[in-house]
């Protein structure tokens, strides 16, 4: 039965997760601009050579945008579980959960846009690994097939570092239980030392992923007020046409 009342909430209050599909949307963009423009630098360092490869990683690396998702939709079930049914879009958006639900994306979002904007004019080559014959096992063929789809010039920033902490800083901002905390804390730490062990980044990437997240954390008072306006447009929407 409870079951059922939050998704008859949701079903109401869906507008609000337009936040969290609108990244995982706007990710993709990254493809189009995942190729040489003019001067191509490499950022590898010695630290570079003393991380070993480790193909099981892989499927760590590749569970980052599921598990952004998720989390961005734990966050807004946060916001709707404790109304009361039916719940309103407008005590969804003035709890304190929809407020950290918002930020999270809007911090996603604008970190993400911001690397994607400078990608064409800072290009970076990532150097993979060299398989010295054909991959073996199951790992190393995804690992082979991620390096076919995925090219290696939107190296720095790295969007999975910047993303990865801001959902850590936000999970433990939340009323989420301390061990569910402890948890994505650790899941995200293993995404951002994935994207090393598979040879996706450089560590120089690092560095740049927190400073892209750092800036997205600070632009939050003008993203508000953008994302203020948005909410008013949903709640207009909401309500009956006379």
């Amino acid at each position: 039965m409870k079951i059922k009342r939050f998704f008859n909430d949701l079903a109401k209050c869906w507008p609000g997760l337009i936040y969290i599909v609108s990244f995982a949307l706007f990710s993709p963009i990254m493809g189009l601009v995942n190729r040489p423009f003019g001067t191509v630098r490499n950022l590898a360092s010695i630290v570079d050579s003393w991380i070993p490869f480790r193909a099981e990683f892989i499927l760590t690396y590749h569970s980052w945008m599921p598990s952004l998702v998720i989390l961005g939709l734990a966050f807004y079930y946060q916001a709707v579980k404790p109304l009361a049914s039916p719940a309103s879009l407008a005590a969804v958006q003035s709890s304190k959960d929809y407020q950290l639900y918002r930020d999270f994306c809007l911090c996603l979002l604008l970190g993400q846009a911001l690397a994607h904007f400078s990608f064409p004019f800072f290009q970076t080559a990532v150097p993979r690994y060299q398989f010295s014959e054909a991959p073996q096992g199951l790992f190393e063929f995804l690992v082979a097939k991620t390096y076919a789809v995925d090219n290696q010039y939107c190296g720095f920033p790295s969007i999975h570092m910047l993303t990865s902490l801001l959902a850590i800083y936000f999970v433990f901002k939340s009323q989420f239980k301390t061990w569910v905390k402890a948890l994505v804390a650790i899941h995200f730490s293993l995404i951002i030392a994935s994207t090393m062990l598979v040879k996706q980044h450089v560590f120089w990437d690092f560095p740049g992923g927190f400073i892209y997240a750092c800036i997205a954390f600070f632009c939050l008072p003008l993203n508000r007020r953008l994302a203020n306006r948005l909410d008013q447009r949903m709640l207009r929407s909401q309500q009956p046409r006379g």
